[in-house]
This record gives structure tokens, C-alpha cells and sequence, in this order.
């Protein structure tokens, strides 16, 4: 496999974001204040291990900028449908970037370093980036490595349970969902999955051998509230599932990606999700003989 195939393969958006970024700005302003490398060992002054710190101080500001400011103002950018080990690595580069220029700027302020333009800046660049990009980077493929084998051995796991799938399952069971004056009724085996637009959800379901979509003004939570039958699972924020109609799964690092049947579009298993859709898969196999 070429570096490229890897650099686009897919990676998970980081789900646990403050606890990293308060983990590294720790580790970055204890370590300046322990060991004083790049010659800090050198300056005499008043509160310095103070001083040291607020390098980390300024490492938490950034980090805050870009893992949660900028993503909040970009959400289609950083969704993790388009997120690629190759975007990860660029974002690590723009972090580390931004924070070598703040820690720049920071050691002038407090005279640490004299203003020394570009080439100042680039020396900070050539002291940030092994103490940051280089592990962030190392770690980037190691972690893209463990969740890709993971979620391989549970999508393997879930495809020999469905494997011997016999008919779908009957109820005369309905999901009601009302919007305004109007309800809307679907037997269970006819809904095939839902999908979150905004401020309605779209029903993808049959009607005969014919697949048709129905928008219903509501929210994934409230259509949730009111699953009764374990045959539909939410498997994403914006994503419910009829679990009768996955006929393959595929695992990546950023989880599961399900196709089903009577329709063509990939609906991906989120991180979060992907243990309990796993249990909830082969539970409802076993339960309905089709395992």
C-alpha cells in the first residue's frame, strides 16, 4: 500500500478534546519549568518558573482556538465524513504552527527572547516542532493503526453473524411520528433507515419492492424517544438504522460503515456507537434465528 492509500484513508475527529488539550498544555509548561531547555537555563528572573509555565498557558489558548473555536466555525470542514489521516496531519501542522508563533510573541513579551522577526519565528518553529508535530504525527499513524485493526476484527465478527440471514423480520408494530396535524405511520420492516436534515428527518422505507422517502419535520432524538422495537438502532447522530436490513459491514478507524439493502449510500457507524451496534447486531441475530 503507497503512503498516499494511508495518508487517505479515513481518521476519527478527536471526541475527547479538552481532556488532550489541557493534558498537553500541562505536560508543555511543566516541562519548560523542570528541565529549561533552548537555553532557558541561561535567564535570571524574578518568578521565572511563573513565567515558564505560562508557555503552556499559551499552548492551552491555542489549542482551544483550533480544536474547538475554528471546528465550530467550520463544521462542514472538519466533519468526519470528509476527515482523512492526510487532514489530520495538516491541521497538526497548522497547530503547531500557531502555537510556535504565540510562543514566540509570549517570550518577547516577557523577555525571555528579543524580537528577531522571521528568523526568530523559525526558531521557535525548530523548537516546537520535535517537542509537538513529531510525536503528534508518530502518533496519528499508530492510533489510525489500532482503530483500523480493531474495528476490522468487530466488522468480521458482525458479518458471520448475519451471514446465514433468513427473512426479515414481521411485526404489526408501527413507528407514529406527528408533525403538526399530521401523523405519519410506518411498519417497522418497511423502514430501511432514517437520516437527520436539519430540522427534519428524512424516512427512507418500502412500499412493496418500491424505496420511497418521506420528510417528516422532527428531530433524530424525538423520532428515538419513541423506538419501541430493538429492530431499529441509532448507529449515528444523524443516522438510524434497520438492523434487518444490514447485509455488510466494513470497519475503518473512524468505526463501522454499514450497507444495507435497498439502498445504495454508505451509513457510517460512529466511534461512540460502534460497541453497541456490535452487541446490538449479533444480539438480534441470535434472537432471530438468523445467525
Amino acid at each position: 500500500m503507497s503512503v498516499w492509500e494511508i495518508l487517505n484513508r479515513p481518521y476519527p475527529v478527536s471526541m475527547k478534546k479538552w481532556p488532550m488539550i489541557i493534558a498537553i498544555s500541562i505536560f508543555i509548561g511543566l516541562f519548560l519549568m523542570v528541565f529549561e531547555p533552548f537555553g532557558l537555563q541561561f535567564i535570571e528572573m524574578e518568578y521565572k518558573a511563573l513565567f515558564l509555565f505560562g508557555y503552556g498557558v499559551v499552548t492551552f489558548c491555542f489549542m482551544v482556538l483550533n480544536l474547538i473555536i475554528i471546528p465550530k466555525i467550520f463544521p462542514r470542514h472538519f466533519a468526519e465524513k470528509n476527515w482523512t489521516v492526510k487532514r489530520h496531519i495538516i491541521w497538526l501542522v497548522i497547530d503547531v504552527v500557531m502555537i510556535a508563533a504565540g510562543n514566540y510573541l509570549y517570550s518577547v513579551w516577557v523577555g525571555f527572547f528579543s524580537w528577531a522577526g522571521i528568523e526568530g519565528f523559525l526558531i521557535f518553529l525548530g523548537f516546537t516542532i520535535p517537542i509537538g508535530l513529531f510525536p503528534a504525527v508518530i502518533t496519528t499513524f499508530i492510533q489510525q493503526n489500532i482503530n483500523l485493526k480493531r474495528n476490522l476484527a468487530g466488522s468480521d465478527e458482525i458479518n458471520t453473524s448475519i451471514s446465514h440471514k433468513k427473512d426479515h423480520t414481521e411485526t404489526n408494530s408501527t413507528l407514529d411520528l406527528t408533525a403538526g396535524n399530521q401523523t405519519y405511520s410506518f411498519h417497522y420492516e418497511q423502514i430501511i433507515f432514517i437520516e437527520s436534515e436539519g430540522n427534519y428527518v428524512k424516512v427512507h422505507y418500502r412500499d412493496g419492492e418500491e424505496v420511497k422517502r418521506e420528510m417528516i419535520r422532527s428531530t433524530m432524538k424525538g423520532v428515538e424517544d419513541l423506538i419501541s422495537n430493538e429492530v431499529l438502532f441509532r448507529c449515528h447522530r444523524a443516522f438510524i438504522v434497520n438492523l434487518d436490513y444490514v447485509q455488510k459491514v466494513e470497519g475503518n478507524s473512524q468505526g463501522f460503515t454499514l450497507q444495507l439493502e435497498f439502498s445504495n449510500d454508505q451509513i457510517p457507524v460512529s466511534r461512540s456507537y460502534t460497541k453497541p451496534f456490535k452487541k446490538a447486531m449479533i444480539r438480534f441475530s441470535d434472537r432471530n434465528g438468523l445467525g
